[in-house]
């Protein structure tokens, strides 16, 4: 029996105009290549991000080489590049601490001094050890003065908590002692501001769960790999370098 294909029939592999040093891809080759090229019949190139995107948001990114990169990604992943360290935290915290004390110092006085000439009656007590001295009492009107001073007082360390702490930090990141030591309190996702309230409970939250416990909370950034505190994490905040 002979061993040739039937008639009509090739054999078997590519026909020998394929894949022949020299010679062009045949036409079916060029119909792909030009389906792939025109995106697959939907308009758009393969290659090519859709239209009102950028490159990163489609896909990858083509370096000088011809390889593909992947987008950037959000600013914390590159860690203490980008986080601001303790060094400039605490020299923003000491300078805040400083100018809040300056603000506070002038009603503080005020209280002071109106405590000590608040009017007062002598009256006749025991001390501890039984003897009777003379005491400076202050009278009825006396307590007003005083209590009036520490209203005022209260509502003056209100006003610079929120004036100076905690209201700058909702709007721009920035209070005056993070300016100067160039960083930033953002959202840890968006990057953008905080908002007022996430600010407050920020600042609530640092002097009332971050500071107890030998200040574990605030030296909890030196071991965190974005460098938040424990305030930072209950907010979603985290502080960044600011140029």
């Amino acid at each position: 029996m002979s061993n040739s294909n039937p008639p009509n029939q090739p054999d078997w592999g590519p026909p020998d105009q394929y894949n022949q040093p020299g010679q062009a891809n045949s036409s079916w080759d060029q119909s792909e290549s030009d389906y792939w090229e025109q995106g697959a019949g939907h308009g758009q190139p393969w290659n090519q991000p859709p239209a009102g995107q950028t490159q990163y948001e489609y896909g990858y990114a083509q370096s000088d080489f011809g390889f593909e990169q992947p987008p950037p990604m959000p600013a914390w992943h590159v860690g203490h590049g980008v986080t601001a360290g303790f060094s400039s935290r605490l020299v923003a915290f000491l300078v805040d601490t400083l100018v809040a004390s300056l603000l506070l110092s002038i009603p503080a006085v005020l209280m002071v001094g109106g405590i000590v000439a608040a009017p007062k009656e002598t009256r006749l007590t025991t001390n501890q050890f039984g003897e009777i001295v003379e005491s400076q009492i202050p009278t009825g009107t006396g307590w007003l003065v005083i209590g009036s001073l520490a209203i005022l007082f209260l509502v003056a360390v209100i006003a610079v908590v929120h004036f100076y702490l905690v209201k700058p930090v909702s709007v721009s990141g920035q209070t005056f002692g993070r300016r100067l030591a160039k960083i930033r309190v953002v959202d840890q996702n968006t990057m953008a501001p905080i908002g007022l309230g996430r600010a407050w409970g920020r600042y609530l939250f640092g002097n009332y769960i971050s500071g107890n416990l030998c200040f574990l909370g605030y030296l909890w950034m030196l071991f965190d790999s974005r460098q938040q505190t424990w305030h930072d994490m209950i907010v979603s905040s985290l502080v960044i370098r600011a140029e």
